[in-house]
């Protein structure tokens, strides 16, 4: 269709764009023209600090020819999630 070429933009939302940390840089590199928009999804603490260096180093450890390895939104809610229901767990068979 030639909608990748200099006349084209693309203008993609934060779902679409949240996985772009998973693509690898050749794809990347091959989206000239395209426009994302991100959520800014979490404050640096030293909780969310020690999360994405063990999501790093894991994600490096299986896929090292990626080079990126950062938790997205999705991995970040996910790792949320379970967090809460494992301190739910806990508290129930405490009480």
């Amino acid at each position: 269709m030639g909608m990748m070429e200099k006349e084209y933009v693309w203008i993609i939302t934060d779902s679409l764009s949240s996985l772009l940390d998973s693509m690898n840089s050749s794809a990347i590199s091959s989206m000239q023209g395209v426009i994302g928009v991100r959520t800014s999804f979490f404050s640096e603490t030293s909780e969310t600090s020690y999360f994405s260096s063990r999501f790093r180093r894991q994600f490096l450890s299986e896929y090292p020819e990626e080079g990126r390895g950062r938790p997205s939104i999705h991995g970040l809610r996910a790792y949320d999630a379970a967090k809460l229901l494992a301190q739910s767990m806990q508290k129930s068979t405490a009480a």
